[in-house]
């Protein structure tokens, strides 16, 4: 029963969400704070100057952005301004959901914002046109495209950290990260966002993992109704199991979520695991199917610079 349960939630993209994760972008309880735009009428006429106070421009960006030609496609790439041939840096791999592409999760989700000049982000464009092709999970065109695409920076930035390497996904973007740790050692760690724990097949077959365990930070809105909030509590639980964590299942089989609060509040991570493997729930009260929440990136990004 175990098995059965813990892999079906990632059939849900493929059995009737696709389209969906663009339609539900950001959820009113989260939006980005702004002006009503009607004014009160007890109030002195504005210039304007009041509104710029209260909402100042966002700093200068970090990085400079192209979009490079890739295989018949094209990605979104980061690279620091202050880029430096001698340092080191780790490469982070930003996968959009269906029915959005490498422009649209950028615009939402701008992890460059919050990585800055301390990393390399790229944000590829799957090969379908709703969004990845997740199976089979054995012999899969986008799994290959996303590892031609890291080889190909590897060699244009030799400095990129092979051992740093990340994958955040969000929606569909989310099962893709997690297809691609479970059989490649692609990924240092992973974040995956209203996604789920990997697959065999859309009918929710257990998977042949060939990496046995990673380091992944989960988040998963509870107001979920796109892909349930069991499937992120499912896919911590996978990664938990896989780096020997404890109380990862009760005694019937059923996901445990972490205990442990962690930073922010809305996270918690699992006991015991291997430390190389660290695995934390960030459970968002309120949020919907979308990849926005205002301490996602940083979170996010957080996790990866403390791993060892």
């Amino acid at each position: 029963m175990k098995t059965l349960l813990l892999f079906v939630s990632s059939a849900l993209l493929s059995a009737g969400a696709a389209g969906a994760c663009s339609s539900q972008s950001t959820p009113d309880v989260l939006e980005s704070p702004r002006d009503s735009g009607t004014p009160d009428s007890t109030t002195p006429a504005d210039d304007g100057s009041a509104e710029q106070d209260s909402n100042p421009p966002p700093p200068p960006s970090k990085v400079d952005v192209t979009t490079v030609p890739f295989q018949g496609g094209s990605y979104i790439l980061a690279v620091p301004k202050t880029y430096d041939a001698a340092r080191s840096y780790p490469l982070v791999l930003v996968l959009h959901g269906d029915g959005e592409d490498a422009a649209g999760v950028r615009n939402i989700f701008t992890f460059d914002d919050v990585s800055g000049d301390d990393a390399i982000v790229v944000y590829p464009s799957g090969t379908l046109p709703v969004g990845w092709q997740l199976y089979p999970l054995a012999v899969n065109d986008d799994i290959r495209f996303l590892q031609s695409l890291i080889a190909s920076l590897e060699a244009k930035y030799p400095n990129i950290d092979p051992n740093r390497v990340f994958g955040y996904g969000y929606s569909s973007g989310g099962f893709m990260v997690n297809q691609v740790a479970c059989i490649t050692n692609t990924f240092r760690a992973i974040a995956s966002n209203s996604g789920g724990a990997p697959a065999a097949d859309a009918n929710g077959g257990a998977p042949n993992c060939t990496t046995k365990a990673i380091a992944a930070i989960v988040v998963h809105g509870t107001n979920d109704d796109t892909v349930d909030v069991s499937s992120g509590i499912w896919d911590a639980a996978f990664w938990g199991d896989q780096a020997k964590c404890t109380d990862v299942y009760d005694n019937h089989g059923n996901p445990i979520p972490p205990a442990t609060q962690v930073d922010p509040p809305q996270c918690s991570a699992y006991n015991g695991c291997n430390p190389n493997f660290p695995v934390i729930l960030c459970l968002v009260p309120g949020m919907g199917h979308s990849p926005w929440w205002p301490d996602g990136a940083q979170a996010v990004w957080s996790f990866f610079q403390k791993l060892p």
